[in-house]
């Protein structure tokens, strides 16, 4: 995936583009498996590209306060889910 933005800003002119891959949500028992198989990406950037030709990966492109609400409300739903599993009926 982070491949294939740097092919696309690429071939719209943009000499420099850096991208941080860190992986989140991992599981303790399937890392390596989760690290190369993702159930979601996110992707953060601080400064969009104010351009028309730009705006359709402007939409993907997540500010970073937004990407840490949706890190913590990930994590609120697993927890949830966890207790929900822990349970005894």
């Amino acid at each position: 995936y982070t491949r294939s933005l740097y092919l696309r800003y690429a071939k719209k002119g943009v000499k420099k583009f850096n991208l941080l891959f860190s992986p989140e949500f991992l599981r303790e028992s399937k890392a390596l498996y989760d690290n190369l198989y993702p159930s979601r990406i996110i992707v953060g950037y601080p400064k969009i590209i104010d351009r028309p030709e730009f705006a359709e990966e402007n939409e993907a492109i997540m500010q970073v306060t937004d990407v840490e609400k949706l890190k913590e409300a990930a994590k609120t739903f697993a927890a949830l889910l966890q207790e929900g599993a822990i349970k005894e009926d």
